[in-house]
C-alpha cells in the first residue's frame, strides 16, 4: 500500500466530517428564528459545503483514474496529474490530526 492510498481515505474521511458539520449548521440555521448574523452563518456553511462536495468529487474521479493504465499496464499521465491533485488537496487539511506531511506533502 502506498501512501497516496492511505492519504485518500484520510482526506475522504476528513472532508466528510467537516461536509457533515456544515449539513447541519445549514439545517441549524434555516431552523432558527433569530436573524442577527443568520445570513453570514448560512454562507459560511454553503461554502463549507460547496468546498467538500468539490474535493469529494476530485477524490472520486482520483479513485477513477486508477485504472487508467495503457496497453503496456503503465499508469496514463492524467493518474499522475490527479495524483498531485490529491496531496495539494491534502495540503489544505496538513493542520488536522492524522495529516502525515513527511509522506503526504506535496
Amino acid at each position: 500500500m502506498t501512501t497516496d492510498d492511505e492519504l485518500v481515505p484520510w482526506l475522504r474521511a476528513v472532508i466528510e466530517s467537516d461536509l457533515g458539520g456544515a449539513r447541519a449548521r445549514e439545517e441549524a440555521c434555516l431552523a432558527s428564528n433569530v436573524m442577527r448574523g443568520r445570513n453570514e452563518v448560512l454562507l459560511e456553511a454553503r461554502e463549507l459545503i460547496a468546498r467538500c462536495e468539490a474535493g469529494l468529487a476530485i477524490l472520486d474521479f482520483h479513485d477513477l483514474a486508477e485504472t487508467w493504465e495503457n496497453a503496456a499496464g503503465k499508469p496514463l499521465k492524467q493518474a499522475e496529474v490527479l495524483r498531485i491533485v490529491v496531496r495539494q488537496l491534502g495540503h489544505g487539511y496538513r493542520f488536522r490530526d492524522g495529516y502525515r506531511e513527511a509522506e503526504w506533502k506535496p
